[in-house]
Formats: structure tokens, C-alpha cells, sequence
């Protein structure tokens, strides 16, 4: 219940993908500097001690929408994927079980542990923006080639035809 409301009540703040102070996002709206229906802007009823939150989900998911129509028009290249697990929506962006989430981090100075699947790059790596599902707006690194030789071994369990609802593969 406690994910439910952040997700579709007090959605956070601290955590969105474009600027805050920024009033020509939607313009109608503003900015969430003085916005009356942020929690950080009404600490007597709220207190100080809740996370800065929008409580207008219709705004704040109109600002995101906008802020990943702004990154597509800049980026026309960027593939659009979705958090969501299963079969792609209206925009066709494709589920969780289609990409790879890259997770590229600087190498690290004598680290002895060789990098996971999803820690390597490859020819296939492209730059994605998630538009559908949890962290909208975000942009990453991806691939959605299944037959990568280098995350083979991702795309086989992510393919497993004994996985589980959870998406882990069922030992027989």
C-alpha cells in the first residue's frame, strides 16, 4: 500500500528526471518552487520530516510525458523501452524481457571480479529513454539484440522456458 501511494499520490520529487525549477516545462503548471500542491510547500500540513512530493498525479505525470517528448525531439535515435513486464503498450516500447539494462560504471582499480553480463558493452549497445513503467524519463544504455554473444547468457535466462512469474528459472 505504502509503494501504491508513492507511486500514484506522493510521487517524490527528488527523484524526477528534469528540472524542477523549470516553469516552461508545462507552463500551465509552473515550476514546483512555490507549486501549492508540493508537500514541501505546505510543512504545516505535512511536517518537515515527509519526502518533497507532488500530490497532483495528473500534473506530474503530464510534465514527465512532456519532459520524454522533449528528450525524443532532441534524440530521435533514442530507443524507447518500458520497466513494465510484458508485452508492449500503445507506444510500442518494448518490456523487461526485451533489453538488457546496461549498467556501465567506471572500471574499478584492481578489482578481481570480472564484470557481470550486464555490467559489458557491446556493438549492440544503444542509448534508450524509459517511457512506460517506473523511472520515466530516465535515459540509459541498452541492448535488445537477442543474439548477443555477450550477454548470451542473460537473454538465455531471461528466456528460460521454466521461469517462474518472478522470472527466475524453476530447477526440475
Amino acid at each position: 500500500m505504502a509503494t501504491w501511494i508513492e507511486q500514484n499520490i506522493l510521487l517524490d520529487l527528488g527523484s524526477v528526471p528534469f528540472d524542477k525549477d523549470d516553469a516552461t516545462l508545462l507552463s500551465e503548471a509552473g515550476s514546483y518552487t512555490n507549486c501549492s500542491k508540493r508537500t514541501g510547500c505546505n510543512t504545516l500540513l505535512f511536517g518537515e520530516a515527509l519526502k518533497d512530493s507532488c500530490s497532483d498525479a495528473a500534473c506530474y505525470n503530464n510534465k514527465v510525458a512532456r519532459f520524454v517528448g522533449q528528450q525524443i525531439a532532441v534524440k530521435p535515435q533514442l530507443v524507447q523501452i518500458s520497466t513494465n513486464w510484458g508485452p508492449p503498450k500503445d507506444n510500442g516500447a518494448p518490456g523487461r524481457g526485451r533489453y538488457i539494462a546496461l549498467r556501465l560504471s567506471p572500471k574499478s582499480k584492481g578489482g578481481k571480479a570480472p564484470p557481470s553480463p550486464n555490467q559489458k558493452q557491446c556493438s549492440h549497445m544503444k542509448e534508450a529513454t524509459v517511457t512506460e513503467g517506473v523511472e520515466r524519463g530516465l535515459i540509459g544504455k541498452v541492448c535488445c539484440e537477442p543474439t548477443c554473444s555477450g550477454h548470451c547468457d542473460v537473454w538465455i535466462k531471461m528466456r528460460c522456458p521454466r521461469r517462474s512469474w518472478s522470472g527466475f528459472c524453476l530447477k526440475t
